[in-house]
């Protein structure tokens, strides 16, 4: 059963898939339902003005409604409440949050002229892209920063082929690479550029 919105749905997918999940013992943010939102923290504060920060996550992204929609944050907080949470659907959990951020999603789907256009368009309206957006709602607001050149998401994740994500912040300079043998795709750096301002 689905979640009902405006609730975190996001829970472990447990092995034997009881809890409608393909039982893999990932996380998983959401089910294959329409107006889900899920979250999942990391409550260890971070020195983002003077530290080098690195994260590094297997990506999948499969099923889930037709067309596949929204996407997915990484959000590094400004502030000191690891509970708040931003809309979800296209502001892609970042939209109203209370604090500032940066964020790097993974857009799924093309939410208008804010959205970058990718190689996964078609009839369903679909894009793929990466952005950086800087306290600010990506859904209707340009992005500081995005990037097409990224493989097919839901494709890689509907075959259960992992995207290796890393992303690198260190003071204003960020950089996104990604990684995935899915259509040969290899290797590639995304996103390296410098933020407006450091955090």
């Amino acid at each position: 059963t689905a979640a009902p919105a405006g609730t975190n749905a996001a829970c472990i997918d447990d092995l034997a898939g009881l809890n409608g999940g393909p039982g893999r013992g990932r996380l998983l943010l959401t089910e294959a339902f329409n107006d889900q939102t899920g979250y999942a923290w990391v409550e260890a504060p971070v020195d983002l003005v003077h530290d080098q920060i690195s994260v590094e996550l297997d990506l999948f992204i499969f099923g889930g409604s037709n067309p596949p929609a929204d996407g997915l944050s990484v959000i590094f907080q400004l502030g000191n409440d690891p509970g708040i949470v931003g809309r979800g659907g296209g502001a892609l959990g970042t939209g109203g949050l209370p604090t500032g951020y940066v964020s790097v999603a993974f857009d799924i789907l093309d939410n208008g002229d804010n959205d970058a256009e990718g190689p996964c368009d078609g009839i369903s309206t679909r894009t793929c892209h990466v952005e950086v957006n800087w306290s600010s709602d990506p859904e209707t607001q340009p992005s500081v920063l995005s990037s097409s050149d990224v493989p097919n998401f839901t494709g890689a994740g509907g075959e259960d082929v992992p995207i290796r994500v890393r992303i690198t912040l260190n003071e204003r300079e960020i950089a996104v690479a990604l990684s995935t043998s899915f259509d040969g795709y290899g290797t590639r750096e995304a996103i390296h550029s410098l933020l407006p301002a450091a955090p």
